[in-house]
């Protein structure tokens, strides 16, 4: 509740070190995450909660080894949360309310056709679908050719 309008103050892209910063509830804050928020050397925890941010979360803080939580939750970020070491061990609830954002550990992105399966899960499904389809033909064939035996043995010779 700093009563930030528009965008976050410049003045705070120069810090090296910042333990925690909160720029949550200011109904005013609008734009993009900045880059240069990631680009602060050391930031611990970054709270931009409940505002009116959109974007992307920048690829940059997945490399960070200091950021701790990165909550955005109740904004409007899209895309895919960046996969980082740091990310992998916040809780859902740092992002939820952003209905266009995914990833872990939201719901998987789609691929860029818009599927949301992954290549590996498709070529096991099409290796086990030839699989059964291969059984079949097979127990197709073998009972066939245990059927025309039984009618050959069975029919009638004349003498």
């Amino acid at each position: 509740m700093n009563n930030f309008v528009s965008e976050i103050p410049l003045d705070i892209y120069q810090a090296t070190h910042l333990e925690y910063f909160n720029a949550s509830y200011n109904p005013q804050l609008r734009g993009h995450i900045p880059m240069d928020l990631a680009s602060i050397h050391v930031l611990g925890a970054l709270d931009l909660s409940n505002n009116k941010l959109n974007g992307s979360i920048p690829a940059k803080f997945g490399s960070s080894s200091s950021l701790q939580l990165l909550n955005v939750f109740f904004n409007h970020i899209s895309g895919s949360i960046p996969t980082g070491k740091s990310f992998k061990l916040m809780d859902s609830s740092a992002f939820v309310g952003n209905s266009e954002l995914c990833g872990a550990p939201l719901r998987q992105c789609p691929d860029s056709d818009g599927t949301f399966e992954n290549k590996g899960t498709w070529r096991l499904t099409c290796i086990v679908l030839l699989s059964v389809g291969l059984l079949i033909i097979l127990l197709g064939l073998a009972f066939g050719i245990v059927y025309f035996r039984r009618e050959v043995k069975t029919q009638w010779k004349m003498v």
